[in-house]
């Protein structure tokens, strides 16, 4: 078995991980703004430091809440991510295997046991059931 990564593994790979940390540079950002907005009163009425503002408390806010986040940064990202894949250049038609014939696929659908022979076209209602739609 070849566990090699195919070009177009790596290409979607690559995609996905870049809009993951787009997605999540620009939900942290939001954060951030807001987070900042709410508190400056706080900080100017405290006297804090800018150092201790940035390096003791954003330093711990951003790791806490990337972790918390990253379930929806994913969600985010799989949306964002197969909504712009066919808009592309990529084909689609390449993310199929290049060793079987779409046709091939098709007739080993909904047959376990795989008892058939190449070429023979299989009906999807078996002998023995009822035809029409069941709900």
């Amino acid at each position: 078995m070849d566990l090699r990564l195919k070009k177009i593994d790596k290409y979607i790979m690559k995609k996905f991980i870049v809009t993951f940390f787009i997605a999540l540079l620009l939900i942290i950002g939001i954060v951030i703004i807001f987070d900042i907005s709410e508190k400056v009163d706080d900080f100017v009425e405290k006297k804090a430091p800018l150092h201790a503002i940035i390096f003791d408390y954003y330093v711990n806010f951003v790791p806490y809440f990337m972790n918390m986040f990253s379930p929806l940064f994913v969600f985010i990202t799989v949306i964002f991510f197969t909504s712009q894949l066919p808009q592309d250049d990529v084909p689609l038609h390449a993310l199929r295997p290049a060793d079987r014939p779409a046709v091939s696929r098709l007739e080993s659908v909904g047959d376990p046991s795989g008892e058939h022979r190449p070429g023979e076209v299989r009906s999807a209602v078996h002998e023995g059931e009822p035809k029409g739609a069941q709900f």
